[in-house]
């Protein structure tokens, strides 16, 4: 007997492609005849993604995989003509539960509930799809519906998906913002980070897409993305879209003259790079009741003048800092800003010039490489001197002699050995060095939110503006969830050595079951294994502890040996000790 084989057939009416599973018989006058032959299993939607039907979703997942059209078989359907003797469902819900903890815990729940009262519910279930099945399209949702309980409960469908991505709009995104970020005003001291990254794209029709200075090396126009961060927490407060020819030290402008009304309280503090240090950038961020930690480059204007200032007692005993093990001196500068009223028009900030001697004698040893091969170069081909800029690498560091020859400029290059080594901060005066090291280190976190984002956000194709802002701000809800999802594992030592998805494949598996027309909440959960009780307690998923009444001291035991802390133990009876 042949083999079933997948036929794909195109009604000429619609144009739509179904699909069936099975065999075609030809008769000797050369007609087809499929009867008891062969059955329909899906078709072809809009997006050319195979979309299987309640036949399909019968069949046993050897069967599926048999077909060639999946990478993985889907949850059995339960047709209830089928199955009407079964009296309980249960799906995949571990994952997804951590998920609707984190979106409350960080006030992200209630936000979109405020903002998005029609669309929160299925906008929630889509972050869940994305964070689940990160691999499937947003519009291919099945997958997920059929295995998972998730927030909305209903299949989630492409009208409905549609209608949650066009109700993201510049007014609402900003709303959004207002309400999330409001709950932490009551909070300390506030530091986040801002940076910027290029997200490539196949469709010029956008109205921000251009071509500038592409970070992944694409030769595609761009959509430039600028992100502020908490910088402990990782956890996103704030996104904007910029043209994608902005450079980093114009496109923060926007952003900061709007972040007041967006929920960020006042005296904030900016964590910039060295891109985004210019004296205009400055001004506006102290001038809109906010203050910054920059790392200063050279071309900066008070960048020289600070150095001068410290140089000779930089490296006295009474400088070194032994918790980051280098040199550290201030300088306090005046940053012009104009003001209301009466009052200096300027702010009062710190340079904190820092000396590595571990860099310095890198520094030294390449800079040395780099003069002696440079000025071979200029042997070679004296053109290189000639068609410089005033300020560049061979006018600065080199002479060109009367001879047509060319020499070391020993006055430059010995002031460019003095500077190796340091690298200057500026930023609030009355911060010690060691804080303000370790709040411009910490910044790194940002890179990692962009590194989700950019993976999932791939290079969009669409050429309507609301889906790909409606799709950014999703991504941005999905940053928040792994961003809180990331802490938590970071505070209990748990990535060490095992990445963000190892972990949390643990508590995948862990499954709700409730009874067929009964509420959700009725359900419970179905043979809980220890490791994923104590994943999902330390993610703040409740109900743990009826499961287990010592889970938290488990937890606690387990965070403490990852530590490396004594565990304190009671004293064992005299019984025992025998």
């Amino acid at each position: 007997m042949a083999n079933n084989v997948v036929i794909k057939l195109k009604n000429k009416n619609n144009g739509v492609v179904y699909v069936y599973y099975g065999q075609s018989k030809y008769s000797k006058d050369g007609k087809c005849t499929t009867k008891g032959l062969r059955k329909s299993i899906g078709k072809y939607n809009s997006q050319n993604e195979f979309e299987p039907n309640k036949t399909f979703l019968l069949m046993s997942p050897e069967e599926q995989m048999a077909t060639g059209l999946v990478q993985e078989p889907y949850y059995p359907y339960e047709d209830r003509s089928i199955v009407s003797d079964r009296d309980y469902v249960d799906k995949f819900y571990g994952y997804t539960a951590v998920i609707e903890t984190a979106a409350k815990r960080t006030g992200m729940y209630s936000a979109l509930r405020k903002v998005f009262p029609n669309d929160y519910l299925a906008m929630m279930s889509m972050v869940e799809a994305l964070i689940c099945f990160p691999s499937r399209p947003l519009y291919s949702p099945m997958r997920f519906h059929s295995s998972c309980w998730h927030t909305n409960m209903n299949l989630l469908s492409e009208g409905a998906i549609t209608s949650a991505l066009e109700a993201v709009t510049s007014v609402q995104r900003e709303r959004f913002f207002y309400e999330f970020n409001k709950e932490r005003k009551d909070k300390g001291e506030m530091i986040v980070a801002l940076d910027t990254t290029s997200i490539s794209t196949y469709s010029s029709m956008l109205n921000l897409a251009r071509y500038g200075y592409n970070k992944d090396g694409d030769n595609l126009p761009q959509v430039n993305l600028l992100m502020v961060c908490d910088n402990e927490s990782g956890i996103p407060l704030h996104y904007r879209n910029v043209a994608g020819n902005s450079v980093d030290s114009v496109s923060v402008k926007a952003s900061v003259e709007n972040m007041k009304n967006e929920g960020i309280k006042d005296g904030t503090v900016f964590v910039m790079d060295r891109g985004f240090c210019t004296l205009e950038n400055m001004s506006l961020i102290l001038k809109n009741g906010f203050t910054f930690l920059m790392c200063m480059p050279e071309r900066c204007k008070f960048y020289h003048e600070a150095i001068d200032s410290v140089k000779a007692t930089l490296e006295d005993s009474s400088n070194y800092l032994p918790s980051i093990m280098r040199y550290c001196a201030t300088h306090d500068v005046e940053i012009p800003v104009k003001r209301r009223g009466r009052g200096k028009n300027s702010y009062t900030m710190s340079i904190y010039v820092y000396k590595d001697l571990v860099a310095e004698a890198d520094q030294r040893n390449r800079l040395s490489s780099s003069f002696v091969e440079k000025l071979q170069a200029l042997a070679n081909d004296p053109s290189l001197y000639t068609d410089s800029r005033p300020n560049s690498f061979y006018r600065t560091y080199f002479n060109h002699n009367d001879d047509g020859t060319f020499s070391h400029n020993r006055e430059a290059q010995s002031k460019a050995f003095s500077e190796c080594g340091l690298y200057l901060e500026i930023g609030p005066k009355g911060w010690s060095p060691e804080k303000a090291h370790c709040t411009y280190k910490q910044r790194d976190i940002i890179e990692k939110d962009y590194e989700n984002w950019k993976l999932r956000m791939r290079r969009p194709r669409h050429s309507i503006d609301e889906h790909l802002e409606g799709k950014v701000f999703l991504l941005f809800l999905v940053t928040i969830i792994e961003a809180y999802i990331r802490k938590k594992l970071e505070d209990a030592y748990l990535d060490a050595n095992v990445s963000m998805e190892d972990n949390m494949d643990v508590i995948f598996n862990a499954r709700w079951r409730k009874k067929e027309g009964k509420a959700f909440k009725d359900g419970e959960w179905i043979d809980l294994t220890l490791n994923q009780m104590k994943m999902l307690h330390m993610m703040g998923v409740t109900g743990m502890a009826q499961l287990n009444p010592n889970i938290d001291n488990l937890v606690k035991n387990d965070i403490a040996k990852r530590q490396g802390k004594q565990i304190k133990r009671g004293r064992k009876s005299k019984k025992n000790q025998l």
